[in-house]
């Protein structure tokens, strides 16, 4: 998992740490995941969401792109956080999700939060 920060114009400009002084309201936030999300990630996806949420005060984005599989305790996590950000006038968007992601997602009933965002190649 990782986390870095991008204006809504889409180029990631540094990665996640301690946000410089003036964040502006349009800076995204991006949550790469990758491999298998179950019960065994879902602590440290809450933990990344929640310390994602705090680096600004734009929306999160979840970057689904290298995840294989996804599980009922992943969306919950996902679903509460997205909770959250709407009640501060947020967004929680996942995108790029893989065909099979994007199937457990709408059995999960999170459709919703999938969206066109812009995938931006993750810098190191």
């Amino acid at each position: 998992m990782a986390i870095a920060a991008e204006p809504s114009g889409g180029t990631p400009s540094r990665r996640a740490g301690s946000p410089p002084d003036a964040w502006r309201a349009d800076v995204r936030v991006v949550v790469w995941l990758q491999g298998d999300q179950d019960p065994t990630t879902a602590a440290c996806l809450a933990d990344r969401l929640t310390n994602a949420a705090a680096l600004g005060q734009g929306d999160v984005i979840v970057d689904l792109s290298e995840v294989e599989s996804i599980d009922g305790t992943t969306a919950q996590v996902l679903a509460h956080h997205h909770e959250l950000l709407v009640s501060r006038s947020r967004r929680l968007t996942l995108r790029a999700p893989s065909p099979s992601t994007q199937r457990a997602l709408d059995i999960c009933g999170l459709t919703q939060l999938t969206g066109p965002v812009p995938v931006q190649p993750r810098t190191s």
